[in-house]
């Protein structure tokens, strides 16, 4: 879009140049055809000359402006070129960091769902640990009561007999 734009003033400004060289061209021509009317009439008129001297060194100018125009505009182009080349460069370059972040961004979530779930799993045995533990210290405690139990009834026994 910004390439037809430089390109469209361009070639206005060419055009300009243009019409305007081709408007001296035809006054230094009309101006000539003047000339030498005058010089048949009344001879070498030196003010004339001057004037067409100064024409053609003013027509001389703007061949060089539009020269050097030309240069400008080409290198502008090439200019523009390069950026919009730059420009496509940078969009795929970037599409592509972004595919790698969202890719590792899926390859994250995963990752945090998994740890989720083992952190879950540790909870979970935890808990089971802590009624497995509860289970087996109340069972310590009925064989401890038990065995205690047991030796009294023994020595009741012992006793007895004795």
């Amino acid at each position: 879009k910004e390439n037809n734009q430089l390109k469209e003033n361009f070639s206005q400004e060419e055009e300009k140049l243009l019409n305007e060289i081709k408007e001296l061209n035809e006054l230094n021509q009309h101006q000539q055809e003047e000339l030498l009317s005058i010089q048949k009439q009344t001879g070498f008129n030196q003010n004339n000359l001057q004037d067409i001297q100064s024409f053609q060194l003013r027509i001389n100018n703007y061949e060089n402006s539009i020269s050097q125009y030309e240069e400008f505009r080409l290198k502008l182009e090439n200019n523009l070129q390069k950026i919009t080349q730059q420009r496509d460069k940078n969009k795929t370059d970037l599409k592509l960091a972004q595919d790698m972040l969202k890719t590792k961004e899926d390859e994250f979530n995963q990752l945090k769902s998994n740890l989720d779930e083992c952190e879950k799993n540790l909870q979970d045995n935890k808990q089971q640990f802590i009624q497995y533990n509860t289970t087996i210290n109340d069972l310590q405690k009925q064989i401890e009561l038990q065995t205690q139990e047991l030796n009294q009834t023994r020595l009741t026994v012992n006793q007895v007999k004795f």
